[in-house]
């Protein structure tokens, strides 16, 4: 199945970045290539993710080879996706990942306009964008990172690991990708920014949809979302990101029936929780209370 999946996104990308622009593009209405990237960006995420958990193929080197050639045609290092993925999973929660939280009475404006923006685009255009200071000096990628504390955590273990390297090859790759895209789209380079738009928003929107508003010091916490069963199977079963966090090892297969025999419960449906989000920014007291903030109020 997985097999199918890469194919189906490596034929999407074919048709989005070689057929559109080449052949189609004239008499093609963009809304056609919008359409097909809004409904295939959640799945090529998902199938990034199972990449990263090492769940693509049974190999650990067709995983690799498959989860980098994905990454490319997402737009970012799959070495980068892969460990702010796993830090995602160590802070979860934590006072460095809790996202749409504000300390104080109000949320400023320069909160609540950093909030909007990541959630609406951010989030895509920053992983898109961060790899390439790896081309940066050593010491100014380090000052750099360490702006964000959830970064700098991503960056001393990717340092750690000697994956600075190898995040440069992805990005020759990447180089030569964007170079190749800037010259099939050239007269009409407003069609790419729309694609890359489409995409960027629906994996901001989405990224954090599992976490919005739940307990603080909740690692392992994630939210089950409602979800037609056909549509849950297209991106992989993505919606049941709390039994995903409880057992990050499970291929996406396995995830319903692990919901199902655990007796877990869906937190909603899939859509109003992506609607939700644009609340805005919470204050820490507006939060749930979790079981650890349960133990650490007793």
């Amino acid at each position: 199945m997985n097999i199918l999946v890469f194919c189906f996104q490596v034929m999407v990308a074919i048709l989005l970045f070689v057929a559109y622009p080449l052949f189609l593009i004239s008499f093609i209405p963009l809304w056609l290539p919008l359409v097909l990237t809004a409904i295939t960006t959640t799945q090529l995420w998902a199938a990034i993710h199972e990449g990263v958990h090492g769940n693509l193929h049974p190999n650990a080197r067709w995983n690799a080879a498959m989860m980098h050639t994905l990454g490319l045609m997402f737009g970012s290092s799959a070495y980068f996706l892969r460990e702010t993925h796993l830090a995602h999973h160590s802070y979860n929660r934590t006072d460095i990942e809790l996202v749409e939280v504000y300390k104080g009475k109000s949320a400023s404006l320069g909160i609540r306009f950093s909030y909007y923006f990541m959630l609406t685009y951010g989030l895509y255009f920053f992983e898109m964008l961060i790899p390439w200071l790896y081309l940066l000096p050593s010491r100014l990628q380090s000052r750099i990172f360490a702006i964000s504390p959830f970064l700098d955590k991503v960056h001393q273990k990717i340092v750690r690991r000697g994956l600075v390297n190898r995040i440069r090859v992805n990005l020759v790759f990447l180089m030569v990708f964007g170079l190749y895209l800037l010259l099939v789209f050239w007269g009409s380079l407003a069609y790419l920014f729309y694609i890359l738009l489409v995409r960027g928003f629906l994996i901001s929107v989405l990224d954090y949809v599992y976490h919005y508003r739940t307990p603080a010091g909740e690692r392992l916490h994630g939210k089950n979302l409602r979800l037609p069963s056909i549509v849950s199977k297209f991106i992989l079963h993505f919606n049941y990101h709390g039994v995903h966090h409880l057992s990050p090892s499970l291929p996406w297969r396995a995830l319903p029936g692990q919901f199902h025999s655990k007796g877990y419960s869906f937190e909603g449906g899939f859509v109003g929780a992506a609607l939700d989000q644009f609340r805005g920014p919470v204050g820490m007291d507006q939060l749930p209370r979790g079981k650890q903030m349960e133990r650490l109020a007793s």
